[in-house]
């Protein structure tokens, strides 16, 4: 008895090198469940999304419906593009970087693929319980908590499983892309179980509600979506380039300074607090710049050498739309520091611009050229090329019909409300034609998403019927008929 359970110890919990086709394996259920989830909730989300920026242009949409009404449309659609998209697509292909480097398998897949079952229930569960208006009111994480502490516990699970492939890893060198995902993950852990306490079960008075939920949502889009993003793109960019990444010391530089100064940042401008805090929160903005300096340094002396053939391929397309989506985030972040510049733009529709810029430049272009190549290796089966072209082409007019639409509106909005001769009518009414170019570019967005998916479970169909023929009978049967009649 005891012998087995050496050897199993052994198998599973080695610091010995597993083949890649094992490693793979290993991967696959997880990683198909995660990314069709992730497609799902991005296909939902933006559909809500839609509608509510078509409220805001006709207040007639679903205006006797009381489960979709703008505050609930826009929060639904908040809540599934940031948990039941964002996070799941970087966790989901992070654990594909994970595994890879570490050269181990994803031992008992089938535990981490029911802890991502349980965190799509803990999504569903919070959607639904927004729609019947238990919302906890805090901005991205109006869930209510039951529904967070069921997020809790799945994601604990998928950690401590990621856990065990970096402890037993057979190559003990920590690579960069390794340690944006790692930290990504455990940051998620401390700020969401912090979050749930502070501001769900024993809530905290006054305006420390405010301040501790900034906190939040600062340290999910920085240090979960933007560590996790930066991991694929240290990864996968020099694999589509074929080259090593350039400086691993520049990839190192911008982990710590990243990890050290982006927890800092989100309270900059002219807040209801101590003035310390706004002053310390720009500082940090400003101090942005070494990490976006040296990422987008170290990404583009990767790619210049054949920038030409990584432009042709889609893949390298969707992964450069990535870096700068990623890189004009970051610098946004930086100059809404300034005091000015957060006062024009700050609780307009500029803050939506952001986060499409975020969720769906950054995230969504990552993901979706990682995914072209990822899943045929998972699958077995080729990304159709006019597919991986139309999706390039769709998200990219999207994005920006999207996020300028958006972001001019914001502007005209911001110069409105420092008008004030203006009527709030009038400072409501201002920028709503950019808002229907935003309105197009969700279209174009949502078009790329659903061909992503059709794409998505397409290989997975054919991979499926590849190893389980389960129509062989029906072409079996008639043969055999047809031999009986020919006797």
């Amino acid at each position: 008895m005891s012998d087995n359970c050496a050897n199993s110890f052994e198998t599973d919990y080695s610091t010995r090198s597993v083949p890649l086709n094992e490693i793979e394996a290993s991967l696959r259920l997880p990683m198909l469940h995660g990314l069709v989830a992730a497609m799902i909730w991005l296909t939902v989300g933006t559909v809500f999304h839609l509608i509510s920026v078509s409220q805001l242009l006709s207040p007639g949409w679903f205006a006797d419906c009381v489960w979709l009404t703008h505050g609930k449309a826009s929060v639904v659609a908040d809540s599934a593009l940031l948990y039941g998209f964002g996070i799941q697509m970087v966790t989901t292909l992070g654990l594909y970087i994970s595994c890879r480097m570490s050269r181990k398998a994803l031992r008992h897949p089938f535990s981490y693929l029911v802890a991502g079952k349980f965190w799509n229930l803990g999504v569903l569960i919070g959607v639904v319980g927004i729609f019947a208006g238990d919302a906890s009111g805090f901005e991205f994480l109006a869930l209510p908590v039951y529904s967070s502490a069921v997020l809790f516990l799945s994601f604990l699970v998928m950690s401590l499983k990621n856990l065990l492939v970096i402890h037993y890893r057979s190559e003990r060198e920590f690579y960069p892309a390794q340690l944006f995902q790692a930290a990504g993950m455990f940051w998620f852990l401390w700020v969401l179980a912090t979050a749930i306490v502070v501001l769900q079960l024993q809530p905290v008075s006054g305006v420390a509600q405010f301040v501790v939920n900034k906190w939040y949502v600062n340290g999910v889009f920085q240090l979960v979506l933007g560590a996790g993003g930066v991991a694929l793109l240290t990864y996968f960019v020099p694999q589509i380039a074929q080259r090593p990444l350039y400086s691993r010391e520049l990839a190192v530089t911008t982990f710590w300074t990243l990890l050290f100064v982006a927890g800092w940042t989100g309270l900059s401008g002219r807040w209801p607090l101590p003035a310390w805090m706004s002053g310390v929160s720009g500082c940090a903005a400003f101090l942005l710049a070494v990490p976006l300096a040296t990422f987008v340094w170290n990404t583009w002396r990767t790619l210049i050498p054949d920038l030409s053939k990584v432009v042709s391929n889609p893949v390298g397309s969707l992964l450069i739309v990535g870096t700068l989506s990623y890189a004009l985030w970051l610098t946004s972040e930086m100059f809404l520091g300034f005091a000015g510049v957060s006062d024009l733009l700050r609780e307009t529709h500029f803050e939506s611009a952001r986060e499409a810029l975020l969720l769906y430049g950054f995230v969504g272009s990552t993901g979706f050229g990682v995914m072209m190549l990822v899943v045929p290796r998972l699958t077995g089966v080729d990304w159709s090329v006019g597919s991986s072209r139309l999706i390039f082409q769709t998200t990219l007019a999207g994005l920006v019909l999207n996020v300028g639409g958006f972001a001019i509106a914001g502007l005209k909005q911001g110069i409105a409300l420092s008008d004030s001769s203006l009527s709030f009518k009038a400072v409501s009414e201002s920028g709503l034609g950019f808002l229907e170019l935003a309105r197009i570019g969700e279209i174009g967005l949502l078009i790329a998403g659903g061909i992503t998916s059709v794409e998505l479970l397409r290989m997975i169909g054919r991979s499926f019927y590849a190893e389980n023929p389960v129509l062989d009978w029906m072409s079996d049967e008639s043969t055999a008929t047809a031999d009986k009649e020919a006797v």
